[in-house]
């Protein structure tokens, strides 16, 4: 079966919730908006508040799924972790992570990026 890129991108969050639930995050949020924004997960790991973007393909012919977070998304969802910190979370501590999918025959390869980027950071990514 055929899947279109919104089944792969939920297929792909899908897995990366479970992936981060069985690593002890506690998912918090799926596909939380503010204005144009969007967090594919907002998790809590420890005392620290994860916001996530997940990326998928169904294979590398045209790079690393991390590869497509561009800046002007790194820099959105800076803006929406502001929100979402003044509406539940003012006082915790807090970083960017992506997890990158990729859905090879069967088995999928999940990959991890810890405090992958500082959005304020004009060049981009800062860690990875």
């Amino acid at each position: 079966m055929k899947l279109d890129q919104n089944a792969i991108g939920q297929l792909g969050e899908d897995l990366a919730a479970q992936f981060l639930t069985t690593q002890g995050c506690r998912i918090l949020e799926r596909n939380w908006h503010y204005k144009k924004s969007e967090i594919d997960l907002i998790v809590m790991q420890n005392k620290t508040l994860v916001m996530v973007e997940v990326k998928t393909k169904k294979d590398l012919r045209f790079g690393l799924p991390e590869e497509y977070v561009s800046l002007k998304k790194q820099q959105l969802m800076e803006q929406a972790m502001q929100a979402y910190l003044g509406e539940a979370f003012s006082e915790a501590a807090y970083r960017f992570d992506i997890v990158s999918v990729v859905l090879q025959q069967g088995n999928p390869e999940i990959n991890w990026i810890q405090d992958a980027f500082d959005a304020s950071d004009q060049d981009g990514w800062s860690s990875i």
